[in-house]
């Protein structure tokens, strides 16, 4: 009776925390979808205000750019969430 009561505390705990992770995770997806869509809104508007090749060139390396930047910082909270996780 011991056994099986220890047993389904570990699995409740478990569940638990597999719970708190999965929010954790879907804060982290929400958070970044809203900065891809940020980042996409200042391209198309930039890609709208331009009146030639080089300024749509320039709207596109700008955009690069930032999202280069905002891959390496998932890259790197996701690496942070790994090694918590060890």
């Amino acid at each position: 009776m011991k056994t099986l009561m220890i047993t389904s505390v570990l699995f409740a705990s478990a569940a638990f925390a597999a719970g708190e992770n999965f929010e954790q995770r879907k804060k982290m997806a929400l958070e970044n979808l809203d900065k891809r869509i940020a980042t996409m809104n200042t391209l198309k508007s930039c890609m709208s205000s331009s009146s030639d090749k080089d300024g749509m060139k320039a709207c596109r390396k700008t955009h690069k750019t930032s999202m280069e930047a905002l891959r390496s910082s998932n890259k790197a909270k996701r690496s942070q969430m790994k090694a918590a996780k060890k």
